[in-house]
């Protein structure tokens, strides 16, 4: 479980630094691999990094990117290969017994590749993976990814430039990157609470979908565009009615697929748990693994005070009766509101589901313990367990003979009665009627109100499983925000399942888990996505998935063999958090001032008067609304922590070193006058690095350190584009370390669109034709933490609104340090030191790009 990041850039790549710029690439996405690094380039301008997190093989033999021993291949690879021994001792079979470095699954699949060819070496892995493969025979990359997406792999050509990597956090590091936010995938965000395969939130840059690779060569490159990618496994078509085996026979069928793939993914050379929420699916795999271990197996939960979401008393029932070694946190909403604001560093796109917060937490918790973690994702999308498979087709069976008008009308009436009426209703109703219990029946109520209007089975399950239905009519210069679910089968059931591992499970599940664990640098592996255990399941005929309205039944009765029924048997909670009273309690102030109308109206990219009346029918309790505003509030907390996020780190560093005293949280930087302040030019970091403080009590290091905004300039920030466009930027003349400066002398040099007269001639890529994006048309600063003490950095009159704040935080020295001088002119601020210590370390540089 690693990341990797990378840039193609055919005969330029070494006219500029291409290995600073890597290593920068590299360094946004450390939390995914900090035990070790490495990085290789060639002639052709190629340039592989990768971060690794050691799980197997904790030798220099494992270490990244690696050559295959014809030296013909070169990889750099993020996951796990579980079948890696099994493929070995086939290799030595064919080829002799073959000089092993070590017992690296890398290594074994590099051999794969020059015995068996690419393509038919992705067919024999089992596992999960993402890779970039260098052919130097052929001179071709290939990006390949696992069948189910388990791994991501962002990709796209920019300006020239090939960019590839596990997060969109290290694309945006490359000075090519342009970053300009796409409306159309915006919208697709806002509806579905995730951005779907192949877009990402950015413009030329798209996701390789799962199951497939891509072969892309220099004159691609050059073309700005990248072959189609192939499909190396395809999902089955799930079955409905088909018979043939036996309840008993499925059920040893299943159980002995489930045991090979748990023991594969036990394999490990560090410390290994899994996590229990106490549900069908985790306690079936923790039960197994129990089974299999000769020690207590490590478990951890997150639970709630909230009893409608607390699966925390279940979990620790589970493990008690598997004797299992148990870890449980309880979440309050004060952990929510301290995580809330980190999401947006976690997801290097916007991403909206829930359910993050408490999957981060029991991440975090398991990695004070463990290095691999096994979940029991998948579950429901493969065996039938979530809700939808059972009372959408009731629906389009009982009321498709009514008119449409008539279901709408009753759909609206339903409607127009709030959730929390409808649980009194049922709370009155389950006094009264013995055995009447029905969890949440508000929100199920306005499901099934949201449904009923819906003219077809597609357009029904479609209005499910989107957050925001009409999400084009809310994002301004969107167009319609549309996914492909292609016609629904006679079987609607098996249709919405495929749909389901197609689409939400890569996108959604799979990418909350993924991001979540590998923030705090912890490994998950899944058995139900062993795609042996998904082809069989698709086979299984509809009736061992669900039975007399009970979900997963093959599931279960093997769950029975482990842990009595009593245990086990209760209504499905899924993993859920009470957002909707968070946030009309300890988070309400801070989605209050993300959604506020004038900066919605000043940012321009949601239609505020639809947002704020979403929200203000939330706070007046008339619904539940926590779906449709969890994903603006998400994007606005990305777009937020993108520009401030790097700001922040680099001027709390600058005051830390500088004071003596530890740099301020960013929740009260973002929050007070410099976040409203014009000080709004982005910050790129050079070398040598910042180091950022971590936070003690969830081990999560705050700001990125290449922060930029995307998607063109904001309205507040505009009269600073404009003044800048043109205008005469002061470049600093480095002085020699130590030595006296009463203020270092500007040497002048015109203002060139993205890049100037010395940035072109260090071979950086030309400026995009048209390029608005304000990393190209801004002064780009950042703090230098060595070098002469006098450094001169300009500002416009805009950005002087905040520079009473920044004064304040420059002004702030130790007794060690003398005070700086600071003057103003008409269009700059100048700050030099009258002590030649190079211990200040008070000056800016500007950094444009590597070679500047």
């Amino acid at each position: 479980m690693c990341g990797f990041a990378g840039f193609w850039h055919p005969g330029r790549g070494q006219s500029y630094e291409g290995a600073t710029v890597l290593a920068r690439m590299s360094d946004a996405i450390r939390h995914r691999g900090p035990d070790d690094h490495g990085a290789w380039s060639n002639d052709e301008g190629l340039f592989l990094g990768h971060r690794r997190l050691s799980v197997l093989d904790l030798s220099e033999a494992g270490h990244q990117p690696m050559t295959s021993p014809s030296q013909r291949f070169v990889v750099v690879y993020n996951g796990e290969i579980y079948n890696f021994q099994a493929l070995r001792d086939q290799l030595d079979a064919e080829m002799g017994p073959l000089p092993w470095r070590g017992h690296s699954d890398t290594e074994v699949m590099l051999a794969g590749f020059e015995r068996w060819g690419v393509e038919a070496t992705l067919k024999r892995l089992v596992g999960m993976f993402a890779l970039a493969l260098w052919d130097r025979e052929r001179r071709t990359l290939t990006l390949a990814r696992d069948r189910l997406g388990e791994k991501p792999l962002y990709y796209g050509v920019q300006n020239g430039v090939l960019l590839f990597g596990s997060e969109l956090s290290a694309l945006r590091r490359h000075p090519a990157c342009v970053a300009r936010l796409s409306r159309q995938a915006l919208a697709l965000f806002l509806k579905f609470a995730y951005v779907p395969a192949p877009h990402s939130i950015y413009e030329g840059i798209g996701k390789l979908p799962p199951g497939s690779f891509v072969e892309i060569t220099e004159n691609m490159v050059a073309e700005g565009a990248c072959a189609t990618a192939v499909p190396y496994w395809q999902l089955p078509v799930f079955a409905a009615g088909a018979k043939g085996r036996s309840d008993a026979e499925a059920s040893e069928e299943l159980e002995a697929l489930l045991r090979q793939a748990i023991s594969g993914q036990m394999l490990a050379d560090v410390p290994l748990g899994a996590f229990l929420s106490g549900g069908i699916d985790s306690s079936l795999i923790v039960a197994l693994m129990q089974a299999m271990s000769r020690q207590p197996v490590k478990t951890f939960t997150i639970g709630f005070d909230n009893p409608l979401y607390n699966e925390a008393e279940a979990a620790k029932a589970v493990a008690r009766h598997l004797g299992t070694d148990h870890t449980e946190f309880y979440v309050t909403g004060e952990d929510a509101l301290n995580v809330a604001p980190r999401l947006a560093e976690i997801y290097s796109e916007p991403f909206a589901d829930s359910s993050q917060i408490p999957t981060w937490l029991v991440s975090n918790l398991a990695r004070r313990h463990v290095t691999v973690s096994l979940s029991g994702d998948a579950g429901d999308e493969l065996f039938g367990g979530y809700n939808r498979y059972q009372y959408l087709p009731k629906i389009r069976r009982r009321l498709g003979a009514l008119p449409l008008s008539l279901r709408a009308l009753a759909g609206k009436a339903i409607g127009a009665v709030p959730p929390r009426r409808w649980d009194a209703i049922a709370a009155a109703a389950g006094a009264l009627i013995p055995g009447f219990n029905v969890r949440l029946p508000g929100d199920k109520l306005q499901k099934l109100a949201a449904v009923m209007a819906c003219p077809s089975a597609q357009a029904m399950y479609d209005r499910v499983v989107s957050a925001w239905p009409d999400a084009q009519s809310v994002v301004i210069g969107a167009g319609e925000a549309t996914a492909a679910l292609g016609q629904v089968d006679a079987d609607f059931v098996p249709w919405m399942m495929r749909q389901d591992i197609l689409t939400y499970l890569p996108d959604d599940i799979l990418t909350k888990v993924d991001r979540a664990a590998m923030a705090v640098s912890l490994e998950t592996r899944a058995p139900f996505l062993d795609h042996r255990v998904v082809e069989y399941a698709a086979s299984l005929p509809l009736t061992l998935k669900i039975r007399e309205g009970q979900s997963k039944w093959i599931l279960r009765q093997l769950l029975y063999r482990y842990v009595p029924r009593g245990i086990i048997e209760r209504p499905k909670m899924g993993f859920a958090i009470p957002l909707h009273d968070w946030l009309r309690g300890p988070l309400r102030d801070w989605a209050a001032e993300l959604l506020s109308p004038s900066r919605l109206t000043q940012e321009g990219y949601f239609v505020p008067g639809a947002i704020s009346k979403v929200w203000q029918q939330h706070q007046s309790g008339r619904g539940n609304f926590e779906q449709m505003l969890w994903p603006v509030l998400m994007f606005q907390a990305w777009k937020e922590r993108l520009v401030w996020g790097g700001i922040h780190t680099r001027v709390c560093s600058l005051v830390g070193r500088v004071s003596g005293r530890p740099p301020p949280a960013l929740e009260a930087c973002a929050r007070g006058p410099l976040r409203r302040s014009a000080f709004a030019c982005t910050f790129r970091r050079r070398r040598p690095p910042i180091p950022t403080h971590r936070d003690q009590e969830f081990g999560w290091l705050i700001g990125d350190r290449d922060h930029r905004i995307s998607g063109g300039c904001t309205s507040a920030m505009r009269p600073c584009h404009s003044k800048l466009k043109g205008s005469k930027r002061a470049l600093p003349r480095s002085t020699s370390k130590g030595s006296a400066s009463s203020g270092a002398r500007a040497v002048e040099s015109p203002h060139k669109g993205w890049h100037g007269k010395r940035e072109q001639e260090a071979g950086c890529p030309p400026a995009p034709s048209g390029a608005t994006d304000p990393l190209h048309d801004h002064d780009v600063l950042s703090p230098h933490p060595g070098g002469s003490v006098g450094r001169r950095f300009a500002a416009t009159r805009h950005q002087r609104r905040g520079s009473a704040e920044l004064r304040s935080l420059c002004l702030e020295r130790t007794d060690e340090v003398s005070r700086p001088e600071i003057s103003r002119g008409k269009n700059s601020v100048e700050i030099s030191s009258g002590a030649a210590d190079s211990r200040a370390e008070a000056g800016w540089r500007r950094a444009c790009c590597p070679r500047c």
